[in-house]
């Protein structure tokens, strides 16, 4: 697909919907099932297409900042999120919302990333 604002579109919420799926059934199949969805539509398939999206978007002379602090980003969530679900498990005595937040967050960075303009939509 050439645009890939449709791509990433498709891509998050059948991500966000196999993390819920893998929780609330109790199948190993579907499980099974499941986790190979999240594994082809979610991260290792988003990364490459949030990068290029940078890319296209960022002018050249920022482009290092951009991808810099992108990078930042990405880690300060590597920090938060085992804090922020493991207070979630001890709060609630599952393990199963936090899926259930993490499939809340998709959904959310999807409605957001729908407010990013590419080149070809600004003129």
């Amino acid at each position: 697909m050439k645009n890939t604002k449709t791509l990433i579109c498709i891509l998050v919420p059948l991500s966000a919907i196999s993390l819920i799926v893998g929780v609330t059934i109790n199948n190993d199949m579907v499980l099974l099932l499941s986790l190979l969805v999240y594994g082809v539509t979610g991260k290792m398939a988003l990364d490459p297409l949030l990068l290029y999206t940078i890319k296209i978007n960022a002018k050249n002379s920022q482009l290092a900042m951009t991808f810099g602090i992108y990078n930042f980003l990405g880690m300060i969530a590597s920090i938060i999120a085992p804090i922020m679900t493991g207070f979630l498990i001890d709060v609630t005595k599952g393990m199963s919302i936090s899926f259930y937040v993490a499939a809340l967050l998709l959904m959310a960075s999807l409605v957001c990333f729908n407010f990013v303009k590419y080149e070809a939509e600004r003129d």
